[in-house]
C-alpha cells in the first residue's frame, strides 16, 4: 500500500508520492497512444488485457531501480505479521536498552548491575530484597503501595470484618489456653496498621485481654511506619515498632497476626538440567538489560523427597527465609503459649513451577524491569510452613481457604448485622470479594500455629 491507512500515523518518504504520481501519469500516456494508434476503443477486452500487462510491467520496473526500504522500514509499513511483530519487538527492545544504558533505567537498576558486574550475577532472592528494601529506592522503604491509589489491595483494606475476626480469634485463643499473662500481640507487615485498628477494635470487647498486652508491629518501612503510626495513635506507648522477629519477643505467650507477608519474603529458584539442579540468577545481558540465567554448575540444594521425580525444565522453588521465621514463631509459641494466624496466597500440594510474579498498578509488570517500581511476590508454601512449625514443636491446623475460614467464625452473621446499620450492598460486595472461590476464599489460605496439645483453634 502506498498511502496509508487513516489510522496508522506512519509517515510515507517522498520518495513513493513521486512513484504514485509517474504510475499514473504513464497509464494515461499509455492508454491514450493505444486508443488513438489501435483504436482499441472497439475492443473493449483487449483494452483491459493491454492494461494488466502494462501495469505490471510498469510496477516492474519501478521496483527494480528503487533505492531498497531499510530492513525497519520494510517491516513497518508492511503489515503486522508474527514475524514482524518479532523483529520488531527485538529492534525497539534493542533501542530501549540502549537509550537505558545512556542513563533510561532507573538508579536501583544501575546500581544492581553495578553490583553484578563487581561480584557476578546474585541469586532471586537476593534481587528481591534489594529490589523491596533498597534504603534508598526499595519498594516497600519509599511509598505506601496500598488501596485503589497504590498497586494492590489487600483483605483489610476491603472490609473492617476481616480485621475484627482476627482480633477476636486471638482473643478466643487466649481463653481456651486459661488466659496467660503478659502477653504480646505482634502484627508482621502490618501494612498501612488498618488490619491492626481493627483488631484491637474488636479486642475491646474482653478488657481482661487488653490490660497488660503489649503491641509490636514488625516493620522495616520509615515511610508505612508513618501510616501506621498515625491510625493507631490513640493506643499511645502500647504499640511499639522493631524491624525484625527474633528471639527478644520469645519471653512471653505470643499472639501474631501476618496478612500477606510471607509472600514478599526473597525465594530462591533450582531448574532440574541434565548438569543436575541449576540455581537460576540474575545477570547482565549483552545489552546491559537485567536478565535470568542458569548456574554453570549443579547446586548444593537438597530437594524434598515429595519432588524428587522432576522433568527437565522443572523449577523448585524454595524460601528459606520463610522456613527460619515460621521455626522462630513456632518455637515461642511451643514454649510459650499463643498462637499464630498466617494469611496468604499460596499451595497446599508438592509440585514444580515458578510464581515469582511483579505487580504495579493493580496489573502485572515484569520482574526485571524498573527494580524498585513493582510489588514482588511468590505463592507461599503452605505444606513446608506446616512441616517445619511442627519441626519445631508447635502444632499446626490448616491450611483451610480463606472463605470457609472467615464463615465459620460467623462472616454472614456479622454482615448481616452491619448490612441493617449500614449500607447493605457495599457489605455483601465485600464479603464476596472475602469468601467467593473465584476472588479470595479459595487462593487465599489460612494457617494456625498453636502449642501441642492446645485446644483446637476457631475457623478449622
Amino acid at each position: 500500500m502506498i498511502f496509508p491507512r487513516a489510522n496508522d500515523n506512519i509517515p510515507r518518504h517522498p520518495s513513493q508520492l513521486y512513484e504514485a504520481a509517474l504510475e499514473g501519469i504513464l497509464l494515461f500516456v499509455v492508454l491514450q497512444i493505444c486508443l488513438r494508434v489501435f483504436r482499441l476503443h472497439e475492443r473493449p477486452g483487449l483494452i483491459s488485457a493491454i492494461f494488466l500487462f502494462g501495469y505490471g510491467l510498469l510496477r516492474f520496473v519501478v521496483e527494480f531501480f528503487r533505492e531498497p526500504d531499510t530492513p525497519f522500514s520494510r517491516m513497518v509499513q508492511h503489515g503486522s505479521g508474527a514475524v514482524g511483530r518479532a523483529a520488531a519487538c527485538r529492534f525497539v527492545s534493542r533501542v530501549d536498552r540502549a537509550a537505558q544504558a545512556e542513563g533510561g533505567v532507573n538508579a536501583l537498576g544501575q546500581r544492581i548491575a553495578a553490583l553484578i558486574a563487581a561480584q557476578g550475577p546474585i541469586s532471586i532472592a537476593e534481587f528481591m530484597t534489594i529490589a523491596l528494601h533498597d534504603s534508598q529506592a526499595g519498594y516497600y522503604t519509599t511509598r505506601d503501595p496500598f488501596g485503589t491509589t497504590g498497586d494492590f489491595i489487600t483483605a483489610p483494606e476491603i472490609s473492617q470484618m476481616f480485621g475484627e475476626f482476627l482480633g477476636l480469634w486471638c482473643v478466643q485463643v487466649w481463653y481456651d489456653q486459661g488466659k496467660p499473662s503478659p502477653k504480646r500481640l505482634v502484627e508482621l507487615g502490618p501494612g498501612r496498621g488498618t488490619l491492626m485498628a481493627d483488631a484491637l477494635r474488636a479486642m475491646q470487647v474482653a478488657p481482661e485481654f487488653m490490660n497488660d498486652l503489649e503491641i509490636v508491629l514488625v516493620e522495616v518501612s520509615p515511610a508505612l511506619r508513618d501510616l501506621q503510626r498515625e491510625n493507631l495513635k490513640i493506643w499511645g506507648d502500647k504499640v511499639r515498632w522493631t524491624a525484625q522477629f527474633d528471639e527478644s519477643l520469645g519471653d512471653r505467650p505470643l499472639f501474631l497476626l501476618a496478612n500477606e507477608f510471607f509472600d514478599a519474603l526473597p525465594v530462591r529458584q533450582y531448574v532440574k538440567t541434565d548438569r543436575g539442579w541449576c540455581e537460576r540468577m540474575v545477570t547482565v545481558d549483552a545489552d546491559g538489560a537485567l536478565a535470568f540465567a542458569l548456574s554453570p554448575v549443579a547446586a548444593n540444594v537438597t530437594i524434598p523427597a515429595d519432588r524428587q521425580v522432576a522433568p527437565d525444565g522443572g523449577v523448585y522453588e524454595v524460601s528459606p527465609s520463610s522456613i527460619a521465621l515460621i521455626e522462630t514463631i513456632a518455637g515461642v509459641v511451643a514454649h510459650q503459649g499463643g498462637g499464630a494466624l498466617i494469611v496468604d496466597y499460596g499451595y497446599d500440594t508438592p509440585g514444580f513451577g515458578e510464581t515469582l510474579q511483579a505487580v504495579a498498578s493493580h496489573a502485572f509488570a515484569t520482574v526485571l524491569e524498573e527494580p524498585g517500581e513493582a510489588d514482588l511476590s511468590a505463592h507461599v508454601n503452605f505444606l513446608s510452613l506446616v512441616a517445619q512449625a511442627r519441626d519445631a514443636g508447635a502444632e499446626a491446623y490448616g491450611p483451610a481457604g480463606q472463605g470457609d475460614f472467615l464463615e465459620n467464625l460467623g462472616l454472614m452473621e456479622r454482615a448481616k448485622r452491619l448490612g441493617a446499620m449500614h449500607n447493605a450492598e457495599a457489605i455483601w460486595k465485600a464479603v464476596d470479594r472475602l469468601v467467593a472461590p473465584d476472588q479470595m476464599g479459595t487462593l487465599f489460605k489460612i494457617l494456625a500455629i498453636v502449642p501441642k496439645n492446645a485446644p483446637k483453634p476457631p475457623g478449622f
